[in-house]
């Protein structure tokens, strides 16, 4: 549990094609949980799962969510892939997972628009009842949002608008490009 971060990420990488990621992802989970309480111990006033979020954002893309076995996790990860196949992955973060899936699913098959600072696929549904549960933080630089025409859109965080409803904080793989057709895709189990 108290092995360097680089370990960790060698480690993953390492195992990237294994097909227990499940159990990977649950010792990586485990690490970072670690690593927040170390560091809450030496201010408390530190949130313990922003901390483990923060762990965590480097390791989501190494992660084949897709092998896993737990359900509880597939159900809740959306996948961005680009025009050269690099992926960007979030876990989405809405009281309303199954309009959110249906809308992911309706879209999944159509190629991306793009427009300066982001992607987005024409979805115009109703905004979820709920407030959002996530709040921008400049640690985040992408999220999945529902934007002010009601789309899907994964945008910048400098781009990001009050009236956008954010859906999940997402991880790029370095070189993923917005600037072309991506697909989009609701992980869950079958």
């Amino acid at each position: 549990m108290n092995i360097s971060k680089s370990t960790v990420k060698e480690l993953v990488e390492t195992y990237q094609e294994s097909p227990r990621q499940g159990e990977i992802f649950e010792a990586v989970y485990k690490w970072a949980e670690n690593q927040a309480l170390e560091k809450q111990k030496m201010d408390i006033g530190l949130d313990l799962n922003e901390i483990i979020k923060e762990e965590l954002t480097e390791f989501l893309p190494l992660i084949k969510f897709e092998k896993m076995n737990h359900i509880f996790l597939i159900k809740f990860v959306v996948k961005i892939v680009d025009k050269n196949g690099k992926i960007m992955k979030g876990e989405v973060q809405c009281d309303e997972m199954e309009t959110v899936a249906n809308d992911i699913q309706s879209v999944k098959s159509m190629p991306s628009e793009w427009d300066y600072g982001y992607i987005y696929w024409y979805t115009n549904q109703p905004l979820p009842s709920k407030t959002s549960k996530l709040i921008k933080r400049d640690t985040i630089e992408w999220y999945l949002v529902y934007d002010n025409d009601r789309n899907l859109a994964v945008i910048y965080h400098d781009e990001l608008l009050d009236d956008y409803y954010l859906l999940a904080e997402m991880v790029a793989e370095d070189g993923f490009d917005i600037s072309g057709p991506c697909k989009i895709e609701f992980l869950r189990s079958p």
